[in-house]
């Protein structure tokens, strides 16, 4: 090939080929080569448009997506063959939009063609054969390969890294522990390594944030999403549709969001056509068009669209149809038959180019790896079609090639800061870190046996926490609150910790480092206490804590800031009552009050009861009669109840009472939709749930703006800063008042009714204990959706001494619930039926 340096060569090529071609080890055509694309070679011996043609085709009648595939085949097929392209030819053509290229041909004419990697492209193969008849040029076409330039593929692609991870949260620490490992490796070079991180769809932004932020590389993104993605776009589209109008207010024009629905209706006068005409082209434009959006300034590059790029390592995803490998599809104008004979590529032809571009990549080790998340529960895993369906030649032999996926966890070649290495371990133990193994004399337990052990000690003092567990399943209270079998308590002691962080975020003097390293030393006590070890399983997981904490500790502290002057705050408040049954019978108890918050507005006087929760738990107050959610109204009863009681209200009246979550265990819970950190969606993780006195003397108590209630029979919104919008609290005003608001409830139910169903709910369950039933009767974790893939059995661990669960074997308290509350209303819940086959 070395004697065709004599004459100019020109290589038509994918754009994105261009520096492998540059990077050729033979120079044989260094001095005298050109690389055209394809639409290169098209504008100089086919035409190109001059201007858009499209709005032109649109007022013929051609729809948008057709215009645009019928310009495309224009170029490159063989009009002759169709009647429609010779048509749309002529009428661009008289219309001047068609532009030939008079010196192009001559160029061409001088010179040999390589047509690079492009052996089945027909439509290119069969255009510059007419060319040749039509011009009268004699230009030798060659196929080129990357074998005739020199370049040799990579020996052991046979045997690509294939993995296939758990979740995106391990992929994407899997991923950029290894770019950072390469980056180190290459430090104080002067040209560092460039990556691409080939993405799914925009929503992996959010892991892309946690992982980049996590191991101190930076990432770029300009993705795009689409057009009809943007809600004020789409609420504009659809008011077009409702007026059957184009019109555009001058706001509207200058308005960022829908400026480009505006130029894309004006560019293509849409608003000059039939209007279901001109709709349905917008629909179309808007399923293909996309907005970019830019996140970050530099970095490595993040794509949600394989390009290709031989100075940069691509990390793929998902190597599944179709962020990788595509399929094409020509049906819209034509079919496989009809381009075939028009000479133009159907849609299989324009599938293996592109799984041929692909295949090289992997050949010549661009790709570090291809990668996936397994699907969950009973669905099929498929495999890729590109791994299915790629062959290659070798020795003139075509040789299949499948490779194995193979499963794959943490990158233990990986470079990892403490931090990311930290929240890896804590999400990989998952419930090992809380649960150690159990021992197994329980495995011939009857779920069906009630009278257990005669002779258990009966408590003489009962905690309001441990018997509502007692609902959730009570074979798991018989085993951790009668015979103590629950070893790691890791749960508790974080609890604990929590707890001390929070009670003096209001208006304490602390800072958050310093309330957490108060609350770490009464971890550490609780440990020690327990009879345990401090370990660095321990150090690991307070890290953890500290990451997630930080955030709402500083939300609550901005929150409650503006009403400094109004609140006072006692913490950790201990309180004993009783409570007597019908017989006689008198149940103590010991509990401790998270917070109590003083108030005032003039001199009126109120108090609030604030309970933490670092759990799911929230304030039901239809589930209240059954057992459950009574902490809190029992902790009212019992203030009311006291001798004492100004120390507790501070001689005010109750203003209500909340449970208020302090904790999340996912790290996504603080992002907003961008993936940045913002207070909007801690307010929404630590809102309140309880009941509320609607007085408005109560509410200016705890908000300088006043009470804000929209009416004071809606119940559900209330205007306060502290208690948030979306808080679902029920009205105290009138004690003897319904208390759900609304609801036609007989006989109507009140506030001293939930006080009286949280007393007798909570003497229900210690009879029962009394009993000693104890069956291995589980609930859903909200009482009344009957489903065991969100049982309390989810994370119990004593799951290894009891049989997987059926959906039969839950207890379902949606009927009585509705008993209760809604007598006269038919029950029309239909509950679905859920099997899990035995691990």
């Amino acid at each position: 090939m070395n004697a065709l340096s004599e004459k100019k060569c020109i290589i038509v090529a994918d754009f994105e080929y261009h520096p492998m071609l540059f990077k050729a080890k033979n120079n044989f055509l260094l001095s005298n080569w050109k690389v055209f694309t394809k639409d290169d070679l098209l504008d100089r011996l086919s035409f190109s448009f001059q201007g858009d043609p499209i709005p032109f085709l649109l007022q013929h009648g051609c729809s948008y997506s057709n215009a645009k595939a019928y310009l495309r085949l224009l170029r490159v097929a063989n009009i002759a063959k169709s009647p429609k392209l010779q048509e749309y030819y002529d009428l661009l053509s008289e219309a001047g939009f068609i532009a030939k290229d008079v010196y192009g041909e001559k160029e061409i004419a001088n010179a040999h063609v390589f047509l690079f990697e492009m052996q089945e492209d027909i439509e290119l193969h069969a255009f510059l054969e007419r060319w040749k008849k039509q011009s009268g040029f004699d230009v030798p076409v060659h196929d080129l390969s990357f074998a005739e330039l020199g370049v040799e593929p990579v020996l052991d692609i046979k045997n690509p890294p294939l993995l296939s991870f758990p979740n995106k949260f391990i992929q994407y620490f899997h991923i950029y522990s290894d770019i950072r490992k390469q980056l180190l490796e290459h430090q104080g070079e002067s040209e560092m390594p460039r990556f691409t991180v080939l993405i799914n769809d925009p929503s992996d932004i959010y892991y892309v944030r946690l992982a980049s932020s996590l191991f101190k590389v930076p990432s770029f993104a300009a993705i795009k999403v689409p057009f009809l993605s943007n809600a004020k776009v789409k609420a504009k589209v659809n008011s077009i549709y409702q007026n059957k109008s184009f019109a555009f207010d001058e706001e509207e024009k200058i308005d960022p969001a829908i400026q480009e629905l505006f130029s894309v209706v004006d560019r293509y006068g849409l608003d000059k056509l039939p209007f279901d005409f001109a709709y349905s082209c917008l629909l179309e434009m808007g399923n293909t068009l996309a907005i970019k959006e830019t996140l970050d300034e530099s970095g490595i590059t993040i794509e949600n669209r394989f390009l290709f790029n031989q100075d940069e390592t691509i990390y793929v995803t998902n190597f599944q149809y179709d962020a990788f490998y595509k399929v094409f599809d020509d049906k819209n104008v034509a079919s496989d038959a009809e381009l075939v004979e028009m000479e133009a590529n159907p849609s299989y032809v324009k599938t293996k180019l592109d799984r041929r571009k692909k295949w090289n990549y992997l050949q010549f080790n661009h790709i570090a790896t291809l990668s996936r998340v397994r699907q969950h529960l009973t669905d099929k895993i498929y495999d890729s079609q590109f791994l299915e369906e790629i062959t290659f030649e070798e020795d003139s032999k075509t040789i299949k090639w499948k490779a194995k996926v193979k499963k794959a966890g943490m990158n233990i070649k990986g470079a990892y800061t403490q931090e990311a290495y930290d929240l890896l371990m804590a999400d990989s133990l998952d419930k090992q870190f809380y649960y150690g193994p159990y021992a197994g004399r329980y495995l011939n337990y009857d779920h069906s046996y009630t009278d257990i052990i005669k002779n258990l000690p009966t408590k003489q003092t009962y905690a309001l926490t441990n018997l509502e567990q007692y609902l959730k399943c009570p074979f798991k209270y018989y085993l951790t609150e009668m015979l103590h079998e629950e070893d790691d308590r890791h749960a508790m002691w974080a609890g604990t910790l929590i707890h001390r962080v929070m009670e003096h975020v209001i208006k304490g003097p602390e800072t958050f480092e310093e309330a957490f390293e108060a609350g770490v030393e009464k971890y550490k006590e609780s440990v020690k206490k327990d009879g345990e070890q401090f370990t660095v399983k321990e150090e690991s997981w307070l890290r953890i804590i500290k990451h997630y904490l930080r955030y709402q500790f500083d939300a609550i502290r901005a929150q409650f800031s503006q009403y400094a002057d109004h609140l006072e705050e006692i913490n950790e408040k201990d309180i004993t009552f009783s409570l007597t049954d019908e017989e006689g019978n008198v149940y103590s108890f010991k509990g401790r009050i998270d917070k109590i918050v003083w108030s005032k507005n003039g001199n009126d006087r109120f108090y609030s009861i604030i309970d933490y929760k670092s759990g799911t738990e929230k304030f039901e107050p239809t589930h209240v009669f059954l057992g459950v959610s009574t902490q809190l109204p029992l902790y009212y009863y019992a203030i009311e109840s006291q001798t004492n009681k100004d120390e507790y209200t501070g001689g005010g009246e109750f203003g209500g009472f909340g449970i208020q979550k302090s904790f999340a265990s996912a790290p996504n819970k603080f992002f907003n939709a961008g993936g940045v950190v913002s207070f909007a969606p801690i307010f929404k993780n630590i809102k309140i749930s309880g009941s509320v006195t609607l007085k408005p003397s109560y509410w200016s108590s705890i908000d300088v703006a006043g009470f804000k209630a929209h009416s004071t029979t809606e119940v559900k919104r209330y205007g306060g800063d502290i208690w948030k919008d979306d808080c679902s609290f029920e009205a105290v005003d009138d004690p003897n008042e319904p208390l759900i608001k609304g609801a036609k409830l007989e006989p109507n139910y009140n506030f001293l009714s939930l006080i009286e169903d949280a007393k007798q709910g909570t003497i229900d369950t210690i009879h029962k204990i009394l009993r000693r039933e104890f069956p291995i009767a589980p609930t859903s974790l909200d009482l009344e959706k009957h489903d065991p893939r969100n049982s309390s059995c989810k994370y119990c661990p004593y799951q290894d001494i009891c049989y997987r669960r059926l959906s039969s074997d839950l207890v379902d308290y949606g009927k009585e619930v509705h008993d209760r509350f809604f007598p006269k209303k038919k029950l029309e819940a239909n509950y679905e039926e859920y099997e899990e086959e035995d691990e």
